[in-house]
């Protein structure tokens, strides 16, 4: 009875900003100060000791990804963790209108490693359906190459594409370049790959895009800031508007 009561009170605690249910459960359910910060709500410590001895595990649902890079490439664990840490913070910001701060966390699994990409793919950039598939075959969740030229549609000339998903790992390009900033690919990149990993399609407002292609999206759309519109345009997707239902959709598909 004294577990019950408890949980009750835990979901009678208001949030400190308008939410679904799910995001407020998620929220009251974590207790980490980065996590309170970003996701505007306190829980007590002593109520947090209790539930731990309760045997809950009191944290944000969470994106484990294990990384690999093209041998040579130089990109650092560290790299990787500013990155993803990166990600996550865009997902959490609150815009107001039309954006949710999504309490979602993106963590590296382990080392990065190194793989050799196949011996037509010059240069490190994919070009070819079956390089693509080499590449994804790789044992990690996020695979990091030097160009991707094609993803799931054969292009003439050649698309240029940040990042690709195929709904179980992503791949995204190096942008690494130190001394300036410590980190592998563009964040919001990999907020954006991993929402079609998550099940999540393009959005658009003006466009009708396809699921995993950019349809007739331009950068004169209406829905250009938001996280999984189909380009970057003028540093887009980087403001990083998410709604609750996509919110939702990177809890369900975490750890």
């Amino acid at each position: 009875m004294r577990v019950f009561a408890l949980l009750a009170a835990i979901l009678l605690v208001a949030p400190a900003t308008a939410q679904t249910v799910q995001e407020r459960a998620f929220r009251l359910l974590s207790t980490e100060s980065n996590v309170e910060q970003s996701c505007g709500f306190q829980v007590r410590s002593s109520l947090a000791g209790t539930m731990t001895r309760l045997g809950y595990q009191l944290r944000l649902p969470n994106w484990s990804l294990g990384v690999a890079q093209i041998t040579g490439m130089g990109i650092t664990n560290a790299g990787v963790d500013t990155t993803l840490d990166l990600a996550a913070d865009l997902l959490k910001s609150d815009l107001g209108a039309n954006d949710v701060n999504c309490c979602v966390d993106l963590n590296r699994n382990g080392n990065i490693i190194n793989f050799a990409p196949p011996a037509s793919m010059v240069g490190g950039i994919i070009t070819t359906q079956a390089e693509s598939n080499a590449v994804f075959a790789v044992n990690a969740d996020i695979k990091v190459v030097n160009g991707i030229q094609f993803c799931g549609v054969s292009a003439v000339p050649p698309s240029t594409f940040v990042g690709c998903a195929d709904g179980n790992s992503i791949i995204t390009i190096n942008t690494f370049n130190p001394p300036a900033v410590n980190v592998f690919t563009d964040p919001a990149t990999v907020a954006h790959e991993v929402g079609h990993w998550a099940g999540l399609d393009h959005v658009g407002q003006t466009c009708s895009p396809t699921p995993g292609q950019c349809g007739d999206c331009d950068c004169t759309d209406g829905f250009i800031d938001r996280v999984m519109f189909c380009s970057i345009c003028n540093g887009a997707p980087a403001q990083g508007l998410i709604t609750a239902q996509q919110c939702t959709s990177y809890q369900d598909a975490a750890q």
